[in-house]
C-alpha cells in the first residue's frame, strides 16, 4: 500500500511514521497529520487532546476575521477618531477592548497564563468576530459609514494582534505583516506608523475613559434577545431566510435601548417586524421566552404546521427515550463502569440526567395542542371536560417529575414544578417560561 508520509509543518520534510496499529483491537491507522491528502483505506487518528482542535479552530477564526477586514480596506485612509461621536456599536467594542486589555495585562503580570488565553479567546471569537464583524458588514456597504468602519476594524484588529502575540506568536506575526501592507498607519484613537514586527510593538493601553458600563449592559440585553430569537427559530426549524415578527414586553427604559439597536436585532436575528414596549401583548400562535427583565414572543402563525410540529415532538421524544435506555444499559454494565475512566462514566451519567430533563419537557409539550391558545381550547370544551383535561395534564407532569427525580438535582426539579423546561427559564411563572405554544 502506497501511504503518503506526514509532513513537518515548518520545512515540509516527510516524517518516518506512516502507520500504527492499536495494541488491543489491532486496527491500523495513521497518526495525526498534517497530511497532504486523505487516505481512503486508512483512518487518521485524532490528536491526543481536544485543545489541539480548539486551538486550530481559533487560529482559523482569527485568520478568517483578519482576511475579511483586509478584503474591505479599499480606499482606507488613516485619520483620528472622536470617541464621543462614535455610534453605539463602536463605543461598545472599545469598552470591551479596554476591559479585556486591563484583564489580560493583570493576568500576565500575575502569571495566570490560562486566564490570558481564555479571556482573549472569548473576546476575539465571540465579541469581535461573531458580533462586531457581523454588525460592521452593513456599514462597509454604506459609502458614508465605510471610512469610520474601516478605521475601527483596523484599530481593534491591531490591538488584538498585540494582545494575542504572547500566546499565538506565529499567527499574530503573519497577520501583522499582512495588515502592514494594507494599513501601515493605524491605531485608536490617533493612528501612528506601525512597527515592522508585532514583537517590538508597544503593549496596548487600557483606556479607562473608553469603558462604558451602560453601553455594555444594553448590548448584553440585545445579545440575549437575539440568541433567544435564534433559539426559537432553530427549535421550530424556521428557515433562516424567512423573516419572523418578534414582540418584546419590557419597561420603557429597555424599550428605548432595543429601539436604538433595532437595526442590529433585525439583521442578526432575521426579524421582519420588531415591536417593543411595556404594554405589548402576546400575539396568537406565538412561541415565548421569559428572559432577564423582558418577555419575548415570536409569532409562528403561518410558518409551521401544528400537526407536523406535534409529530416532530413525539418523534423527538421517542428518539431521546431510546437514547436514554441505551445509556442506562451502558451504565448498568459493570464491565464499563469498572474499566472506563471515572470522568467518562460521570459524563454518561450527566448525559442521562440531561436527556431526562429534555424528555420531561418534550412529553409535557406533546400533551398540549400546538398552535392553539389555551383559552381557545377551553372555549371548545364543556366545563367538566376542561377540568378533566387539566387534571390529566397536571397528573402527567407530576409523573414525569417523579420519574426523573433521581436524576435531577433538587433546584432543577423545583424549576420543572414551576413550569420551566430545558429550553428556557420559567422564573416560577407557570408555563410561560418554556418555548412551546400557549
Amino acid at each position: 500500500m502506497d501511504i503518503s508520509k506526514a509532513l513537518c509543518p515548518d520545512c515540509h520534510e516527510p516524517l518516518g511514521v506512516t502507520r500504527l496499529a492499536c495494541p488491543k483491537c489491532k486496527t491500523a491507522f495513521r497518526p495525526g497529520g498534517p497530511w497532504p491528502n486523505d487516505d481512503p483505506e486508512l483512518k487518521t487518528a485524532k490528536q491526543a487532546s481536544e485543545k489541539f482542535e480548539q486551538g486550530r479552530n481559533f487560529a482559523n477564526k482569527l485568520w478568517n476575521a483578519a482576511r475579511m477586514v483586509l478584503l474591505n480596506l479599499d480606499g482606507y485612509r488613516a485619520e483620528a477618531i472622536r470617541i464621543d461621536q462614535l455610534p453605539t456599536e463602536d463605543r461598545w467594542i472599545l469598552s470591551r477592548l479596554a476591559t479585556v486589555t486591563k484583564e489580560v495585562t493583570e493576568a500576565l503580570e500575575s502569571y495566570h497564563f490560562s486566564e490570558v488565553a481564555r479571556t482573549l479567546y472569548e473576546f476575539t471569537w465571540s465579541q469581535f468576530c461573531d458580533w462586531y464583524l457581523e454588525m460592521s458588514k452593513g456599514r462597509l456597504k454604506d459609502e458614508a459609514a465605510r471610512p469610520l468602519a474601516q478605521r475601527m476594524l483596523v484599530g481593534v484588529l491591531d490591538s488584538i494582534l498585540r494582545l494575542i502575540h504572547p500566546v499565538m506568536p506565529f499567527v499574530s506575526e503573519s497577520l501583522w505583516h499582512a495588515l502592514n501592507e494594507a494599513a501601515p498607519e493605524r491605531g485608536l484613537p490617533v493612528p501612528t506608523r506601525a512597527t515592522e514586527s508585532v514583537m517590538i510593538a508597544k503593549w496596548p493601553v487600557a483606556h479607562a475613559e473608553w469603558q462604558n458600563a451602560a453601553v455594555e449592559q444594553s448590548f448584553s440585553r440585545m445579545q440575549e434577545l437575539v440568541r433567544a430569537i435564534r433559539e426559537i427559530r432553530n427549535q421550530y426549524m424556521v428557515d433562516d431566510r424567512t423573516a419572523i415578527d418578534a414582540v418584546v414586553r419590557c419597561p420603557a427604559e429597555l424599550a428605548s435601548d432595543f429601539t436604538k439597536l433595532e437595526p442590529f436585532i433585525t439583521q442578526l436575528a432575521g426579524v421582519g417586524k420588531l415591536s417593543v414596549g411595556p404594554n405589548m401583548g402576546k400575539p396568537p400562535k406565538a412561541a415565548s421566552k421569559i428572559l432577564n427583565g423582558f418577555d419575548l414572543f415570536v409569532s409562528l402563525a403561518g410558518l409551521i404546521d401544528p400537526a407536523k410540529e406535534l409529530s416532530r415532538l413525539e418523534k423527538q421524544l421517542a428518539e431521546k427515550s431510546k437514547l436514554v435506555q441505551s445509556k442506562e444499559a451502558k451504565l448498568a454494565n459493570e464491565s464499563f463502569t469498572s474499566r472506563a475512566p471515572a470522568d467518562v462514566v460521570q459524563q454518561e451519567r450527566e448525559a442521562v440526567a440531561d436527556l431526562r430533563k429534555q424528555i420531561a419537557c418534550a412529553a409535557f409539550k406533546t400533551h398540549r395542542e400546538p398552535g392553539q391558545p389555551q383559552d381557545e381550547r377551553h372555549q371548545r370544551q364543556p366545563r367538566h371536560a376542561q377540568a378533566r383535561c387539566e387534571r390529566k395534564i397536571k397528573a402527567r407532569k407530576a409523573e414525569l417529575i417523579d420519574e426523573v427525580r433521581d436524576h435531577i438535582d433538587p433546584p432543577a426539579t423545583d424549576k420543572l414544578r414551576g413550569g420551566e423546561c430545558a429550553e428556557g427559564p420559567g422564573k416560577g411563572r407557570g408555563h410561560a417560561g418554556d418555548d412551546s405554544w400557549h
